[in-house]
Order: structure tokens, then sequence, then C-alpha cells
């Protein structure tokens, strides 16, 4: 039976599909008071019925007008128990064909744009106490992938900034778990993903564990966590 959360507050971002849409409803279930964002309104609209929430936010989290719109609204109904930061950027190709514009994408989308929401919530004082941020990562981060150059560079790089941020942030009871999956069935692939189905992880069942393991306790931290198909990666 799935834990009950009821009136604590959560924001998740890239909430439009994937791994993020499953954490949404999986907080619902829970009965946790949501809210989530995107850049696909369609995506956002369905994760919205699915998960029985209306308040969600069409925001480009590497904007900073829209960003700005966004934390405007949340400050309105006070501070947050759990912020998820979910929406990445995934666009393999090898080294020697990245643009400067994909590069930066993926940088801004993977890396800053986290840090500047979770620096953003602190000051304005919307993480409450004991606030729990889980940052979703990739194997791709320490494991050598062709043409995940810049993803994995860009995901590690957000691991290490949360740790330094943990540390840092530690005296204010706010606590950030790093959560690094492997393969999953996520519309990132594509058709190929079809194909691929019975290698990859289902987005719902990661989802769930992710929930279960870092909301089980609050007296106990699940700094890192590494999720991984049972056949291995790729």
């Amino acid at each position: 039976m799935a834990q009950r959360d009821e009136g604590r507050r959560a924001l998740v971002t890239g909430g439009s599909s994937g791994i993020g849409r499953e954490l949404v409803i999986g907080l619902s279930h829970r009965r946790w008071d949501v809210e989530f964002c995107g850049r696909n309104e369609a995506g956002l609209l369905e994760t919205s019925r699915l998960a029985g929430l209306h308040r969600f936010h069409r925001c480009d989290v590497t904007n900073p007008d829209q960003l700005e719109s966004m934390l405007s609204q949340l400050t309105t109904a006070g501070p947050l128990d759990l912020l998820i930061n979910n929406a990445g950027h995934f666009q393999p190709a090898p080294l020697l064909e990245h643009t400067r514009e994909q590069i930066e994408a993926c940088i801004s989308t993977n890396l800053v744009a986290p840090v500047v929401l979770l620096q953003n919530l602190v000051n304005l004082g919307l993480l409450g106490r004991n606030a729990l941020i889980i940052n979703i990562l990739s194997v791709s981060a320490d494991t050598v992938f062709p043409g995940c150059t810049w993803y994995g560079a860009s995901k590690a790089g957000l691991g290490q900034a949360m740790r330094v941020a943990r540390q840092e942030l530690r005296h204010m009871g706010i606590r950030i778990c790093n959560v690094t999956p492997g393969a999953t069935l996520t519309p990132a692939w594509g058709n190929q993903g079809q194909n691929l189905a019975d290698r990859l992880m289902p987005s719902a069942a990661l989802a769930e564990c992710i929930l279960q393991a870092c909301l089980s306790d609050g007296s106990v931290l699940v700094e890192e966590m590494v999720l991984r198909p049972p056949g291995g990666d790729l």
C-alpha cells in the first residue's frame, strides 16, 4: 500500500512525460500536494489528467522569465517539502557532430537550471525545514556510452554540484539525494524504445522505487542511489 503524506507539498520539474510524469502520479497517490512543470503543454495536460492534479506550470526551467513567473506563483502557496529535479535534455550524437548550441542546451538544462532553481528556492524561503531534494542523474555520468559526451558530463557535473550543496545546506535541514538510473523506457528513446523494452526499466516501476526509498523514513537520508535494469547497461 502506498505511503500517505497528505498535506505535504512537492514540485517536480520535467513532469510532462516519462519518469517525471510517473513521479507526479506516485506522489499524487500518496496524497501529496504536487505542482509540476514542463515545456510541453499537451504533455502537462495529460499528466494532469492521469494524476488528477490541476496545478502545473508551462515553464522551461532554462528560461529566466518563465522561471521567475513560476517562482512567483509558488511563493503564494508556501514552502515546499520536496523538490525533484527531473527535467533533462537528451540528444545523443558523436562528439565531433555536436554543435555549440546543442552543447549549451544540454549543460543549461541538465546542470545549470537545477542548481539555479535550488538557489532561488532557498533564497526565497520556499524550502521548509527538512525539505528533501531529489536529483535525477544518469549512469552516463560515470559510465562510457558513445554519443553521450555532453549528456554524461552535464549529469556528472550536477551530481557533484549537489554533493557540495548537500554539505553546505545541512545546517538548514535541507537534505539532498542523487538518484542515478540506468536505461529507462521513456519517450526519449523514440521508436527504438519499443524494440529495447525488455532491456529497459519501466518508468512507473523506477518512480515507485525512488519514492519508496527516499520518502520512507525522515530519520534516514538516502544520499546516493543507483538503479539499473536486471540485465545491466545496454
